[in-house]
């Protein structure tokens, strides 16, 4: 997804100095916890472009930002799909909550089943 950014940043006649704000932009949103992703993915588009992008993760890993997250997926029994993914939140008193995560996929139907392993999801497909 940074990728299209950056194709986009290349083809302005600003582009040096987009690439650089962008590139900017990535390593300050990586040195921040991924708890504040999902406000920033409000933002605007370009946000949940950089957001969900593998470019903002792999910077993560970089400078071992790196968060250990809880992901679930809730299932709808009625409508037989998983409303949304939700990240296990810390709030500042300390409880906790489910906060819905950013996603390129919202909602999967019953066939698929998501496994997560290590930082990455994977749906897999059945009949």
């Amino acid at each position: 997804m940074f990728s299209k950014i950056k194709a986009e940043d290349e083809n302005s006649s600003e582009a040096p100095s987009l690439i650089h704000l962008t590139s900017f932009i990535i390593d300050i949103l990586a040195r921040l916890s991924r708890f504040n992703y999902p406000k920033l993915f409000l933002v605007s588009k370009y946000f949940q472009l950089l957001v969900a992008s593998p470019e903002l993760y792999a910077r993560r890993s970089l400078l071992a930002c790196t968060e250990d997250y809880l992901f679930v997926a809730l299932y709808d029994i009625n409508s037989c799909y998983f409303h949304h993914w939700y990240i296990l939140s810390r709030k500042a008193n300390g409880s906790h909550c489910l906060v819905c995560a950013p996603s390129t996929f919202p909602f999967m139907y019953y066939p698929e089943s998501p496994v997560a392993v290590g930082s990455r999801i994977y749906v897999f497909f059945w009949d």
